[in-house]
């Protein structure tokens, strides 16, 4: 039973790899295979706390770090990796939208940064004072 999953696996892995495609036509595929990997066997990407709340909790129950990060700008157009950032080199277009994420954290407020919104409202339809039956 393994072996032929195996032997499909690996085959199809194959067909995948040995395709004569040019790279951007190649699709990005991961082919993890493992056996009797436990709970505590991925390293970094193993949750620190099973009950643990939060963002940071979260992501790592779904294999995601959080990491603090300088402040990036990338070029979509040419960089889709995300790969080179381009902050210092366009530094007009940093504090433009520096400026608007400003605006929608004191609007919206930000947890992370202990910020409280002041356009928040209670959970609900948030009817006009005048439509009030």
């Amino acid at each position: 039973m393994i072996d032929t999953w195996l032997r499909t696996a690996l085959t199809a892995l194959l067909v995948l790899i040995c395709q004569p495609v040019s790279a951007a036509d190649r699709p990005n595929v991961v082919f993890i295979v493992a056996d009797d990997m436990g709970y505590a066997d991925m390293g970094q990407l193993a949750p620190t706390s099973i009950t643990q709340s939060g963002v940071e909790g979260i992501a790592t129950r779904h294999g995601y770090r959080i990491e603090q990060l300088e402040l990036s700008l990338f070029n979509l157009d040419i960089d889709l990796g995300e790969r080179h950032n381009v902050a210092a080199e366009h530094p007009d277009v940093v504090k433009r939208l520096s400026v608007l994420a400003d605006e929608a954290r004191r609007e919206l407020g930000d947890s992370l940064q202990a910020v409280k919104g002041t356009g928040l409202r209670a959970p609900g339809i948030d009817l006009p004072k005048e439509s009030t039956p």
